[in-house]
């Protein structure tokens, strides 16, 4: 005999309140007292109550499709001073358009608020927000610098980070997932016949990765026999957001020497680079790619670009943290959570014209006899 269900119902003789009350009290709601609900849940627990997560679903569905479907209003916190730099940068357009398409299939409406546009600060974002009603707040890319001085009460709202910025604030998070795109990458580098496979990896991304690039790299080349074992070569200064001209800045001199003694030093076949802009000092090298040298972009590529990468894919990274903001709300909960969740989304394999397949092993001495005849990667100059 299977023990019967408890139902609102029998919590509800055992609180004395309602079956609405309960309800209520189970969801957190924030017109029932705090103590009222924590009293109801305990009661609750102590009873075997186990909420159905099918028809909590199907109720919420039809609360909604009574509603005409639309449910509230998310903010999207967009940290570009206006449109025409967003519309520059690839990676958050991807993100915001995959979260606003995936808010309306849920019936929800994300509207994008730009937190550094002129005569923006953190106490009016902040306003603006409470007196639309904005109960959930999905927080775009923004470098570390920026996100430690906005001083922004995220206490009162619920608030999803699509980002590793904030790294001082408990956040609920949707990020890449870093460990395993980096060894997508090492694995198709290696499938194409590539064997000294280098990482060009900066400062602030290793920051941002938690060193999950670096760490993917070699746990890799200590698994794969017959890999030769390459230093990784960190880079240092380039900044959150750098652009071709970051590469060829005077201050960025240093960096371009350590790499340029590292290429001659240890000789890759293919490099692997946390920024895209990497490849400014591989044409400054006069380094034909692919023909000697492979190029592999980890962070992705802007339009334009036929960079071989690992495809992120900001717009699915959007897309769960709508899921994520809107099972928090759905749980009403509200500002610094005690425990911080983490959705990271994998990434895909993108073959460019930077890499090719690499002749069998032993046959390096023909390829280089041949190397006038092969192709070079067209000129470009990354955004």
């Amino acid at each position: 005999m299977f023990a019967s269900r408890v139902t609102l119902n029998d919590i509800a003789r055992a609180t004395g309140l309602s079956r609405s009350g309960v309800s209520r009290a189970l969801r957190n709601d924030p017109r029932v007292p705090a103590a009222t609900c924590e009293r109801v849940q305990a009661i609750a627990r102590k009873l075997g109550y186990r909420p159905d997560p099918e028809l909590s679903a199907a109720l919420r569905l039809l609360r909604e499709r009574k509603a005409g479907r639309y449910v509230e209003t998310l903010a999207f916190l967009s940290w570009h001073e206006d449109r025409i730099e967003r519309a520059g940068n690839l990676y958050t357009r991807r993100l915001f358009h995959g979260a606003r398409t995936h808010a309306e299939a849920l019936g929800y409406r994300l509207e994008e608020y730009w937190a550094r546009e002129p005569g923006m600060t953190p106490r009016r974002l902040q306003s603006v927000l409470v007196n639309r009603g904005v109960r959930g707040v999905l927080a775009g890319p923004v470098a570390d610098e920026d996100s430690r001085t906005f001083a922004f009460a995220w206490e009162r709202f619920s608030v999803v980070a699509a980002t590793a910025a904030f790294p001082d604030v408990t956040m609920h998070r949707a990020r890449p997932r870093n460990f395993e795109n980096s060894r997508l990458a090492l694995a198709e580098a290696h499938a194409l016949g590539y064997r000294r496979i280098g990482l060009m990896l900066d400062d602030y991304v290793n920051e941002r990765s938690a060193h999950a690039i670096r760490s993917a790299y070699l746990d890799y080349q200590y698994t794969r026999a017959g890999l030769p074992r390459l230093p990784v070569l960190e880079l240092r200064g380039l900044g959150p957001d750098p652009g071709p001209e970051s590469a060829r800045a005077p201050e960025a001199e240093p960096e371009y020497k350590r790499f340029a003694a590292w290429r001659l030093k240890h000789r890759p076949d293919v490099i692997l680079a946390s920024r895209v802009v990497f490849y400014e000092w591989l044409r400054r090298a006069r380094l034909r790619v692919p023909a000697e040298v492979g190029f592999i972009s980890l962070e992705g590529v802007n339009e334009g670009q036929a960079f071989s990468h690992i495809d992120q894919h900001p717009d699915r990274v959007g897309a769960a943290g709508i899921d994520l903001l809107i099972a928090v709300l759905n749980h009403n909960t509200r500002g610094v959570p005690g425990e911080a969740l983490m959705v990271t989304v994998a990434g895909a394999w993108a073959p460019g014209a930077s890499t090719r397949r690499q002749p069998p092993h032993g046959a390096a001495s023909s390829t280089r006899r041949s190397r006038a005849a092969l192709p070079v990667f067209p000129e470009q100059q990354p955004e």
